[in-house]
């Protein structure tokens, strides 16, 4: 879904190549692969594609250099069915962009999974528009699954610690993006399209600080404008009016203790939200869902990567419903 969003970023970034741009399987630790390099253990792990990509990107040779180490973080073969061919085709179209994308899995040096840390960080060799871009590390002990499920920008580790000898091999079960280096508030203004009035409401109730903390892990509801349309006016404006109502609507929209990608929100997970209230996950056929003060709103695009966390878009705001309004359980089962 993340990828779709950056489609008329690639292109734009395709047509100027002297800018330099820029579900749920448990990680468990493997035995080591052949000792042979990054690339040969990755044929081994049936992630030929990446390696045909790394070759048309013309990182062989950095790849299989003996005098340095990476660590990697790649999808095998299986993972290429989730992305849209017209995002395949704009990212291998351009070399640049292919191996800024490419060098956004690589890190310096040997990275073990034993080593890993929730909410760590990891810088790549991806440097864009001189910022260094780094993989967000989250750790998931999630409900009736025996491992801990260990992701990387909220996409599960299949495969661990496969040695090579000039680095490590993880495997992914999806290819990864650099996003904008933006913050919780950031990516609410510069997604106008998307996120205008939430964005407006959050500056009314002068949440922004909650939004930019730079060492936090945010998780964020964020309603599209679409949310804001099935809203009567006269509920809007009484929401907006009282400045306490309107920092309580928008706390409901926000978890600070964990950056919850959308491979942890299962269903029956209970989330305490910065306002001290709590919402719940619904997870089902129709994907997944957020109830929060009797009110349900649908995950309609997830894993916004952010600098302090994740963005989801819903399509409800979570706002407090009068007693005839509220939906009945048969409602709520999806």
């Amino acid at each position: 879904m993340r990828c779709i969003v950056l489609l008329p970023l690639f292109a734009a970034l395709a047509a100027s190549v002297s800018v330099p741009w820029l579900d749920l399987i448990p990680s468990r630790r493997m035995s080591y692969g052949k000792q042979g390099s990054i690339l040969e253990v990755l044929q081994s792990l049936k992630a030929s594609k990446m390696v045909k990509l790394v070759e048309k990107a013309g990182m062989t040779a950095l790849l299989s250099d003996p005098s340095q180490t990476f660590t990697v973080f790649f999808p095998d073969d299986t993972a290429f069915r989730k992305i849209p061919p017209q995002v395949y085709d704009v990212v291998t179209s351009n070399k640049t962009l292919l191996r800024m994308v490419l060098n956004y899995h690589i890190v310096a040096g040997r990275v073990s999974s034993t080593t890993l840390q929730n909410n760590q960080l990891l810088p790549t060799r991806s440097v864009i528009f001189n910022t260094t871009f780094s993989l967000r590390v989250n750790m998931y002990q999630n409900p009736g699954v025996t491992n801990k499920i260990v992701a990387i920008d909220g996409n599960a580790i299949t495969v661990a610690d496969q040695q090579a000898s000039n680095g490590v091999v993880h495997i992914l079960d999806d290819l990864i993006f650099p996003l904008p280096d933006l913050d919780g508030l950031q990516i609410l203004l510069d997604y106008k399209y998307d996120f205008d009035t939430f964005a407006k409401l959050v500056v009314k109730a002068e949440f922004q600080k909650v939004l930019q903390q730079q060492n936090a892990n945010l998780t964020i509801f964020a309603p599209s404008e679409e949310a804001f349309m099935k809203i009567p006016n006269d509920v809007l404006n009484n929401i907006s009016r009282d400045p306490k109502n309107l920092q309580k609507v928008i706390a409901r929209h926000v978890i600070t203790s964990q950056s919850y990608f959308a491979i942890a929100l299962v269903d029956g997970l209970a989330l305490d939200t910065v306002g001290g209230e709590k919402i719940n996950i619904y997870r089902g056929p129709r994907g997944i869902s957020v109830l929060g003060d009797n009110t349900m709103a649908n995950v309609i695009r997830a894993d916004f990567t952010i600098l302090n966390g994740v963005v989801h878009e819903i399509d409800t705001l979570l706002y407090e419903m009068h007693a005839s309004n509220k939906p009945a359980f048969f409602d709520l089962v999806i």
